[in-house]
């Protein structure tokens, strides 16, 4: 038997109604489960101030200095570094559009103490009330530049977030503006990362701007990037400049130029391989060769793994879904509007749930949550037999089975059911054939029944968890066909049935006619 169904388009469809399947399991690996309201308090967040860059160092009072950091987005608000001769009080400063000076500090302290001064604005300077001692880099000035657009919006225009700088996960990376750019941010002034820092040069512009970039994601020690119809690949370098500056640099690279990402954001890195959704597919990027493990520009590195859901995915709005990888459970999810798609990619089985509008994942240690378009955050879990109390159907179908005899009429008499033992459960076995005969039967689990306790050796009784053995249940069927569908459904509330595998012994009988 095709355990997983891999020939049919739909694989399996748990639960119709609502919720996510908890009553089936049809690959036996603990799947399944119900969402539950959970209630949280609300916490403001403020806006990000940003980090004050200190634009210039070694500023003589009459101005000059040396440049040093690049303008943030983030903020109007600017620093420099005075070297004080002793005497001045006054402190030009180096930008002309001045808006207002926050404050000046005395550095030669232990800690940073204010002093005392009057604001210049139009003359873009600050006086001091008395003049510091002499020193290097020992008076510091704030203060907010007057500017006509604000490069803020370039930033907060940004959707989505990624880590990368290497070897090493020290900047962030924005996009999802609409455009091919990235903004990635910067190192303060000791050298250490900063998330609230965007200099006013540091963006990466992938490929032409005609098409939007809509997918970064850090592989091995590169950043893939995906627009909706091409793939790139970003790595870090060092770049010396006519100064002699050495600074960071990313460059782009091709990968492929017809295929990339069409949900904006939901690229996933699945056993460390990106995968994206486009041209109507899952697919995934892996690099085949023995000898290197990055992407490079190959056509067969992109792989649509979804053919045996492609009738389902046809049906979903690729640039609307929600991807998400469960490394804890190994399943991929594809969620457009209530209905979800997922791969267990450990068992290699899709299956579909229903009613489950997920807008966004989140896992906190053994628990899984997802956002919904109501604002509630719910949790996901096998634990539960019902739907806020309303029954959960789940239903499996494999797909059209020839058993390798695609020519010969076949029979079957029985098939044999595995699956693990589940007080009062029971699942319903049916099959169908292409020559119109069908049967089904009824398999109920140990316990099934009530519990008798007349043989039980209550000596022997611990709070040990011992495995549970698999049962075997044979079922009897008088089928003939050429091709056969094998069914399971759990439709009883509160129960569970998890399916190991079927074993169908099928005799060949003569070559259609």
């Amino acid at each position: 038997m095709d355990a997983g169904g891999r020939r049919a388009d739909r694989i399996c469809q748990a639960d119709r109604r609502r919720g996510r399947g908890s009553a089936f399991d049809a690959g036996g690996t603990g799947v399944g489960g119900s969402f539950d309201r959970t209630t949280v308090g609300k916490t403001a967040i403020p806006d990000v101030t940003g980090y004050v860059p200190v634009v210039a160092v070694g500023v003589a009072p009459s101005g000059g200095g040396t440049a040093l950091e690049q303008v943030n987005k983030l903020t109007p608000q600017r620093r420099c570094r005075f070297s004080p001769d002793g005497t001045s009080k006054l402190f030009v400063l180096p930008d002309t559009d001045v808006k207002s000076i926050d404050n000046v500090m005395n550095l030669t302290m232990t800690a940073p103490s204010p002093l005392s001064f009057t604001a210049d604005t139009a003359g873009h300077r600050a006086v001091l009330a008395t003049a510091p001692p002499q020193g290097i880099n020992s008076v510091e000035v704030t203060w907010t530049s007057s500017e006509v657009s604000d490069p803020r919006l370039e930033v907060t225009a940004m959707k989505y977030a990624e880590l990368y700088n290497g070897s090493t996960d020290s900047r962030v990376f924005l996009y999802g503006d609409g455009s091919n750019r990235a903004l990635y941010s910067g190192l303060d002034y000791d050298g250490k990362p900063a998330a609230d820092y965007f200099p006013d040069l540091n963006f990466v512009d992938v490929g032409e701007d005609g098409t939007p970039l809509t997918a970064l994601i850090r592989h091995y020690g590169n950043l893939a990037a995906f627009k909706t119809d091409s793939a790139w690949l970003i790595r870090y370098d060092y770049t010396t400049l006519s100064d002699g500056t050495v600074t960071a640099t990313f460059f782009t690279n091709p990968i492929h130029r017809s295929l990339g990402n069409t949900a904006p954001g939901q690229a996933q890195l699945v056993l460390n391989s990106p995968r994206t959704l486009c041209a109507g597919g899952v697919y995934e990027w892996r690099n085949g060769s023995a000898y290197a493990s990055n992407l490079t520009m190959d056509e067969r590195q992109a792989a649509r793994i979804s053919d045996r859901t492609a009738k389902t995915l046809s049906g979903f709005d690729l640039a609307s879904c929600v991807c998400w990888d469960d490394n804890l459970t190994q399943e991929y999810y594809v969620v457009c509007g209530s209905e979800a798609l997922v791969h267990n990619y450990a068992a290699d089985v899709w299956y579909i749930y229903s009613d489950f509008p997920a807008t966004c994942f989140a896992r906190r240690g053994g628990t899984l949550f997802i956002g919904t378009p109501d604002g509630h955050i719910r949790e996901v879990s096998d634990q539960y037999t019902s739907d806020c109390g309303e029954v959960i159907d789940a239903y499996w179908e494999s797909g059209s089975m020839a058993f390798g005899a695609e020519d010969q009429q076949k029979s079957v008499n029985e098939l044999y059911i595995t699956s693990n033992p589940a007080s009062f459960g029971s699942v319903t076995v049916a099959a169908s054939t292409d020559t119109g005969t069908a049967g089904s039967a009824l398999i109920s689990y140990f316990g099934s029944g009530g519990l008798d306790f007349s043989r039980w050796d209550f000596g022997a009784l611990s709070f040990r968890a011992d495995a549970v053995m698999p049962h075997s249940a044979r079922v009897v069927m008088h089928l003939k066909f050429m091709y056969m569908k094998l069914l399971f459904q759990n439709h009883a509330a509160g129960t569970n049935a998890s399916v190991l595998s079927a074993l169908i012994s099928v005799n060949t009988v003569g070559r259609a006619k």
